[in-house]
């Protein structure tokens, strides 16, 4: 059990909604897979493609403007808000990186969203690691109360057997620590 394994029960016992926080952050994996600066290049690419599209635009026939006029001035719009998006983005990552304390120059927002993506999946991790330790701790004082009432001689006290699958390789560790076990030799 590591610290955060602990950290992460104690949260699940006293405020478990506070653990949420990595449902609310899912899309950082695929967001720290995105470059600033490749998102930048391909807009720079988009948009001298637009304005080509455009100049041809003033040279080609009325049929060839009809069609593809209206279309370009989307197109204009939509790479205007996308490159305000990447504008506040920037900004946004300069306040970012003051936050944390870092060089504005060498900060690097995918870095910064990996490391938080690879903490958001180690915290699910120790949850579910918490929760099958929690089942194995059942399971094995369940066994040792078999194990005491059988060996006390009274019956086992329960309504209806719980029937659970129990992986070969630990009912035959549980049989060899029981003494129970009978090494069977085949004949090939």
């Amino acid at each position: 059990m590591t610290l955060l394994h602990y950290l992460v029960e104690i949260a699940e016992q006293e405020q478990a909604h506070m653990l949420e926080f990595t449902d609310d952050l899912r899309h950082l994996a695929q967001c720290s897979r995105m470059s600033l600066e490749g998102m930048r290049s391909e807009l720079k690419q988009l948009s001298t493609g637009i304005e080509k599209l455009e100049r041809q635009l003033t040279h080609g026939d009325a049929d060839f403007r009809r069609h593809f006029g209206s279309f370009v001035q989307r197109a204009q719009g939509q790479l205007r808000e996308l490159s305000a998006s990447l504008d506040q983005i920037g900004q946004l990552s300069s306040r970012l990186a003051e936050h944390f304390c870092e060089d504005e120059n060498r900060f690097s927002v995918e870095e910064c969203l990996h490391i938080f993506n690879n903490f958001c999946e180690k915290v699910k991790l120790a949850q579910k690691e918490n929760e099958e330790r929690r089942r194995n701790e059942e399971r094995a004082e369940r066994l040792k109360s078999t194990r005491t009432a059988g060996k006390s001689g009274h019956p086992k006290k329960s309504a209806s057997p719980v029937v659970e699958e129990v992986c070969v390789v630990d009912r035959l560790l549980a049989e060899i620590r029981q003494g129970s076990f009978k090494l069977r030799k085949t004949l090939a």
